[in-house]
């Protein structure tokens, strides 16, 4: 009897609000089982399932309300619930209810509470191809729902931030393909897009996952969305994240898009945000691995009156000198670098360089052997760019005291000398040594 059932779930939303020792000893003493069998035996029931899940969510609401501290340990009410094998039927509800948004919605919220404390119990249900296949058949099932996409992309990236391996099981099934449709169908939701982007962010930390995600979720239609909300700062963060992945094993298509001009143009235009400079940075490092790379895409005038903030910010150094190693390592791309960036400036800049902490996980890595092989690469060049080099008055000296320095590493007194090698072709050069 549907009727008496529905009051029976009435009477027990009522229990979640009493006192929380009696609360907890109703779930544990059977009403939590009550409300799992209700569920499980009657799933063609819809209008029963979403009081059941009313219910559900009453109870991990009450049990951890939203302003309290995140606890060390599953609060009793949800532990009860889990017990009574409340995500079994959340999953099988998700499975047959696939095309009922509403019903999924209601499901995603008790979900959201059991994150708080993930068990065991709550990882191997979750952490699941069923699980994963029934949270992305549910959001294919009604895509202009945009609350229910924000919702289960949230869980999916919770689970993804605590799960290494998360990210390729969601590939793996139909994962970045259903983040590409969310995105398509919500392209004007900026909310909706950032959560999607951060699943695809996820999945893009596994490099086996990369060539679905390439696949799915080609460089063009994911650099189609920069354009689209230039004022979230937190998607162009994102996309610039996911570019640097892609990078690493698909420069070519990566390019062919347009990649590099737009990894550079968020350059200048972000200046204050840390991240997106650091992971526009790592893209170009990357996309300079392709042959088919140029920086006639880039502006650079602006790229160079950028450099002044990236090599000032904590962090940032590393990325920026790597990525500036990859553009002027090229020939074509160096001749062209050095013709409309190699300005007294820069090169003052870069021979004052020096490193700073955090960040890039590359702590120790060599800030004037960057700095000298840049510089190399670019006085290889040609007489002009010899020139330009030594008629910077602090250069020779500071490049002197740093293959010189007893703390010069090898390295960068190999590229320092490198740089001389090519300097001392310019006779003033040579005039200023003597």
């Amino acid at each position: 009897d549907v009727q008496v059932l529905g009051r029976c779930c009435k009477l027990l939303g009522a229990w979640s609000h009493i006192e929380a020792s009696l609360r907890a000893a109703v779930l544990t003493e059977g009403a939590g089982h009550a409300l799992v069998t209700l569920m499980t035996a009657n799933m063609a029931t819809p209008e029963l399932l979403d009081e059941a899940l009313t219910v559900a969510e009453q109870f991990c609401v009450a049990g951890a309300p939203p302003d309290a501290p995140e606890p060390e340990e599953p609060v009793p009410e949800h532990q009860a619930l889990i017990d009574a094998g409340l995500l079994e039927a959340l999953i099988q509800t998700l499975e047959i209810h696939h095309d009922n948004g509403p019903l999924a919605l209601r499901c995603t919220a008790p979900l959201t509470q059991l994150t708080a404390f993930m068990t065991d119990a709550y990882r191997r249900a979750l952490y699941s191809k069923r699980a994963v296949q029934a949270m992305l058949g549910a959001m294919r099932g009604d895509l202009g729902n945009a609350e229910l996409h924000r919702a289960m992309c949230w869980l999916f990236e919770k689970h993804g931030l605590d799960h290494e391996g998360y990210g390729l099981l969601v590939s793996q099934n139909g994962g970045v393909r259903t983040m590409a449709q969310v995105m398509e169908c919500h392209s004007e939701d900026p909310a909706v897009v950032h959560k999607a982007l951060e699943v695809v962010s996820n999945v893009s930390e596994e490099e086996a996952s990369i060539p679905t995600l390439h696949r799915e979720l080609p460089a063009v239609s994911l650099l189609a969305l920069l354009g689209r909300h230039p004022e979230s700062e937190v998607i162009q963060e994102t996309i610039a994240f996911v570019v640097g992945k892609v990078g690493h094993l698909y420069p070519t298509e990566a390019v062919s898009a347009g990649a590099v001009g737009l990894m550079a143009a968020l350059i200048p235009a972000y200046p204050q945000n840390a991240e997106i400079l650091q992971y526009a940075w790592i893209a170009l490092q990357k996309l300079f691995g392709c042959p088919q790379a140029s920086v006639t895409e880039i502006e650079a005038q602006s790229l160079v009156e950028a450099l002044p903030v990236s090599l000032g910010l904590e962090g940032l150094v590393l990325p920026c000198l790597a990525a500036l190693i990859a553009m002027t390592t090229p020939p074509d791309t160096a001749t062209l670098f050095a013709r409309q960036c190699l300005h007294a400036p820069v090169v003052a800049l870069l021979l004052t360089s020096r490193p700073k902490a955090g960040g890039t996980g590359q702590g120790g890595a060599d800030v004037p052997m960057a700095c000298c092989n840049i510089l190399a690469n670019l006085t290889a060049r040609g007489d002009d760019a010899r020139a330009r080099v030594a008629d910077e008055p602090t250069c020779l000296p500071a490049l002197l005291q740093l293959v010189s320095a007893p703390e010069a590493s090898p390295e960068s007194a190999i590229w320092g000398f490198k740089l001389l090698g090519n300097l001392v072709l310019n006779a003033n050069v040579c005039r200023q040594l003597i």
